[in-house]
């Protein structure tokens, strides 16, 4: 409990020292997307702390004895100062101040620092004093075993990474856990994959925004280098931030020798992976680039780019989601909506690379059974998930959520390993086995037999320029790949994102359009027709007559003219055929459905 509280309070220092730092620097667009995805972390497993507390072990404790209610109201003050903070965090805009009066972030999070270390203090002087004295330390591992509590804390692995950070290290986190003996124990690997996750997802902001770098140059690094067992998170930054020694305490020499011992490139050509003798791996001069990096030459590597877009944009939003503390009806059927179209998509590529695409490959290569047992394994996350959304109910306590978003987190982090592993070796082994035309054969299939949603989530992350020199579509058929993607599950996105419902009907659909109209003129710009000063000789096309028409100022004096001259003939007609007169405040004039 007490390097969980040193942990916590930690964190919320370093922001506040963050935040001096940004005092009077107007915020971009960067630094308020850091600043917005470190605080939904910070709240979201801070919050499950105290929830795990509140649940399990305060009802234990006070078996024995009464819980002070002081320890209560100081936990519930400092919260209080968080849900502010959410609120703040939130509406940020660009070129505001942290410490200006339209935002206040700074005298908001001080506030909240000295709450909390009152909180902690309170906490640590009277609540664990009382804890010690009324359960010896042998009764407190069996609690801590029955309740299961450091898992149920640690499931959330960015409030063990936080703790995992501010005891100064894995070796040191587990000496001072688990005793003299703790650094013998196998737990190395799970230590360092959730410090390496707290790292990529949350302490990246706040090293971004201390430093003036760009949190996604670092975070590419990392994970280019997450496989990699040796090399310290730090080294990384340090080589991201351009051999900053302070951050790190260590040399460029001692960086560099560390990473070029363990990255060890990729043979395509390696005789193992030959399969038949009359396929032999020599089609790589036939490429352009031999680069997987180049992803214009790759559908394949614009499909993953795609996925991981998705699967990190779905953990933020859900951690906004969480950090409103409610579960209304329109949201879990957004969050229904978005699944059922990521999950399509998704696992109908799944099915075509199992079922098509792999054993045209394995005619000509032995494809590596990690990479297959890579992609099986997201089957597996895809289930998992797929079992908590449909069991979210309007109404639901929070706890759904935490639960969702931990199912979320491990799927996330599954998905970006596997594509990180396939994309190098598949890619590579690919184009030495095929040539561009019978890769090409392959993806049009890939593309014929997948749900239509993948390629619309394509031209949406990637943008159409990409995605149009890689997938075999024309113009027209991408942008209504486009649209269905936008409405399958860019909406219910947007939605979860900024908090309001999904507009559903004719005005939905309009002001949905609307949304998407804007989107697309960000990448866009599109000019107004404007008429020729001469124009040509050629009788003008009936689409140019009618623009001209509709923009000219004698609209306004030909309207009344022609319904006047149709309301006339109209009553020809009826008085021809026997028809009454209507009366003039019944009568619609015929000219307005021509």
């Amino acid at each position: 409990m007490a390097l969980v509280n040193d942990a916590h309070l930690k964190e919320a220092r370093d922001m506040l020292s963050v935040l001096e730092s940004l005092e009077g620097i107007p915020l971009s667009s960067w630094m308020i997307r850091s600043v917005q995805s470190w605080f939904r972390a910070h709240y979201l497993w801070t919050s499950r702390r105290f929830q795990v507390n509140r649940s399990y072990v305060v009802p234990l404790w006070e078996e024995r004895f009464h819980y002070p209610h002081v320890v209560v109201e100081a936990q519930d003050e400092f919260e209080r100062d968080l849900h502010a903070i959410a609120r703040i965090v939130d509406g940020l805009q660009e070129e505001c101040c942290v410490d200006g009066d339209e935002a206040g972030l700074h005298e908001a999070w001080h506030l909240y620092v000295l709450h909390l270390e009152a909180a902690m203090v309170v906490f640590t002087d009277v609540g664990v004093a009382l804890y010690h004295a009324y359960f010896s330390y042998e009764e407190h591992l069996e609690l801590m075993k029955g309740l299961d509590v450091v898992q149920k804390i640690s499931r959330h692995t960015q409030g063990l990474g936080a703790t995992i950070d501010a005891c100064g290290g894995i070796a040191a986190f587990q000496s001072v856990c688990l005793g003299e003996e703790g650094v013998h124990f196998e737990l190395e690997g799970f230590y360092r994959k959730r410090y390496l996750d707290y790292t990529e997802h949350v302490k990246i902001h706040m090293i971004a925004l201390s430093t003036g770098g760009d949190f996604d140059k670092v975070r590419n690094l990392i994970k280019y280098s997450a496989h990699v067992r040796n090399v310290d998170v730090h080294i990384m930054y340090a080589l991201a931030l351009g051999g900053r020694e302070e951050v790190c305490g260590l040399t460029r020499q001692e960086n560099s020798c560390s990473l070029s011992q363990e990255l060890v490139p990729f043979n395509p050509l390696d005789p193992k992976y030959r399969k038949n003798e009359q396929f032999a791996p020599n089609k790589l001069g036939e490429w352009k680039t031999r680069s997987p990096l180049h992803v214009e030459e790759s559908a394949w590597v614009l499909v993953n780019c795609a996925q991981r877009a998705e699967v990190r944009e779905m953990k933020e939003v859900l951690q906004s989601v969480a950090a409103r503390g409610e579960i209304p009806a329109w949201t879990v059927e957004s969050i229904k909506q978005w699944w059922a179209s990521h999950r399509e998509w998704v696992e109908t590529r799944l099915d075509v690379l199992r079922d098509h695409t792999l054993p045209a490959l394995e005619r000509r290569l032995t494809f590596p059974a990690s990479l297959v047992e890579a992609l099986e394994g997201m089957r597996i996350h895809i289930h998992t998930v797929g079992e908590l959304v449909d069991q979210l109910q309007p109404g639901d306590q929070v706890w759904r959520l935490y639960d969702l978003f931990d199912a979320w987190s491990a799927y996330e982090a599954l998905t970006v390993e596997s594509l990180n592993l396939c994309e190098p070796m598949a890619i590579m082994l690919f184009h030495a086995y095929f040539n561009q035309d019978e890769v090409a054969q392959i993806v049009r299939m890939e593309h014929q037999k997948m749900s239509s949603l993948c390629t619309g989530a394509v031209v949406y992350h990637v943008g159409r320029e990409k995605a149009a020199g890689a997938i075999p579509l024309n113009a027209l058929q991408l942008n209504f790949r486009l649209t269905e993607y936008k409405n399958a599950s860019v909406v219910h996105l947007r939605a979860l994102q900024s908090g309001k419902k999904t507009l559903h009907g004719r005005r939905g659909s309009v002001e949905n359009f609307c949304l998407m109209l804007k989107d697309s003129l960000k990448d866009e710009e599109l000019q107004p027709f404007e008429p020729e000063e001469s124009p040509p000789k050629r009788s003008p096309s009936v689409g140019k007559s009618l623009y001209s028409l509709l923009n000219s100022s004698l609209m306004d004096e030909m309207l009344p003219s022609i319904a006047s001259e149709e309301e006339t003939l109209a009553k020809q007609r009826r008085r021809s055929s026997g028809l009454t007169d209507c009366s003039e405040s019944d009568e619609i004039p015929l000219w307005i459905y021509d």
